[in-house]
């Protein structure tokens, strides 16, 4: 069964807080990553929450993932 619609709602910018993303980030990031894909053969990997995840968690799984990929290009 759908939920009713809200009774109240609002919107609260919370500053000092963590950071949205802007309009058109995702493009942004995988342009620079296809970038450095070609710049520098794999060689060098940008990794951040910023760049494809929300938590440490995913920065720590993208910096592993880096890791492997900049082995597997210097091979």
């Amino acid at each position: 069964r759908p939920l009713p619609p809200p009774l109240y709602w609002r919107i609260v910018p919370n500053m000092d807080c963590i950071p949205t993303l802007g309009p058109g980030h995702p493009a942004m990031m995988s342009e620079l990553k296809q970038y450095l894909s070609v710049q520098f053969q794999g060689r060098l990997q940008a990794v951040g929450a910023s760049l494809g995840g929300v938590s440490v968690g995913d920065c720590v799984e993208a910096g592993k993932r880096a890791a492997l990929n900049v082995g597997e290009a210097s091979s």
